[in-house]
């Protein structure tokens, strides 16, 4: 019925009746349950708010139409499908948008002009099934006029995969951004 804290409470109680029980309930729980982001590792600046240059994340984006490849690692709190991980098409990369401000980006403050674009799939992905963790590629362009700017903290990093037991990730924890640096 997804009531896990409860399911654990009846795990304690079988410890000091029945081991044996305790354990293959335990192993139920894991398996059924739906895997989830627990935390994520990252040199990328997702701290950085609006109008941030990109020359300030890295000396390359001084260069017009320079590009630069980055990371970003997701930690699942279960054992994940390789496959699904791995596929890109099961990531996805966005700014945020204010439901409570007509769907706006920043509270409705427009893009500049100057803000680039990110591509909406990650250029790679690769899974460590040891650390149960994504690490997620993305590449980031200057524009032409090497004055291009992004907003590190509105951008999105979403999961859409399966962990090893084809269980979908739970919804409420499939997704990372800068704005509120928790999954």
């Amino acid at each position: 019925m997804g009531e896990f804290d409860r399911a654990q409470e009846q795990v304690k109680i079988l410890e000091g009746l029945n081991k044996e029980l305790s354990i293959e309930l335990k192993a139920y729980i894991y398996r059924i349950k739906r895997p989830a982001m627990e935390f994520v590792r990252t040199p990328f600046n997702m701290k950085k708010g609006p109008g941030t240059p990109l020359s300030s994340l890295d000396p390359v984006f001084l260069n017009p139409d320079a590009s630069k490849d980055f990371s970003i690692v997701f930690y699942f709190d279960k054992e994940m499908d390789r496959s699904s991980v791995e596929n890109v098409f099961n990531w996805s990369i966005s700014r945020t948008y204010d439901i409570h401000h007509g769907g706006l980006y920043n509270w409705g403050v427009p893009l500049p002009e100057t803000e680039v674009n990110i591509y909406p799939i990650p250029k790679m992905v690769i899974y460590n099934s040891d650390a149960r963790s994504a690490t997620v590629y993305f590449t980031l362009k200057q524009n032409s006029t090497a004055d291009g700017t992004i907003d590190p903290s509105h951008i999105v990093f979403r999961f859409y995969g399966k962990d090893t037991y084809g269980n979908t990730i739970d919804p409420a924890k499939d997704e990372y951004t800068g704005l509120s640096l928790i999954v």
